[in-house]
């Protein structure tokens, strides 16, 4: 299973190039992609965001938040604030979506790397 991060999602939508493209494009293609609620709402947030791309976004298939995962959440982002790290929220959320489905994330935000390192959370490379 991989999820997608708004980081690969919005340049995918602006029909930009790179090997994570290319990556998003075969899971597609698998039917192997689900973007992480999270995500969604991030990029619906966008009021730059065109309305034309909406529905196009909606059509992907969701994760689906597992039960206890606000408090799984919370227990991840306490884990990192107690080593000194400041994970955003949004990130945590979407960290703890992957790490309940043992989803590989593809990504271009360097802020996952904590969650990888401290937490499990594994990131999709390239071939």
């Amino acid at each position: 299973m991989l999820a997608v991060d708004t980081s690969v999602l919005i340049p995918f939508i602006e029909i930009r190039e790179g090997p994570d493209i290319e990556r998003f494009r075969k899971a597609i293609c698998g039917r192997n992609l689900y973007i992480p609620p999270p995500v969604l709402a991030e990029i619906l947030s966008d009021p730059r965001f065109p309305y034309s791309k909406r529905q196009d976004v909606r059509e992907y298939p969701l994760m689906p938040l597992l039960d206890g995962f606000w408090e799984r959440a919370g227990l991840t982002r306490a884990e990192l604030i107690s080593r000194g790290l400041r994970p955003k929220l949004p990130d945590t959320l979407i960290a703890q979506c992957c790490l309940d489905h043992d989803a590989a994330l593809l990504t271009r935000d360097a802020g996952f790397k904590p969650f990888v390192e401290h937490c499990g959370l594994k990131l999709c490379e390239d071939d």
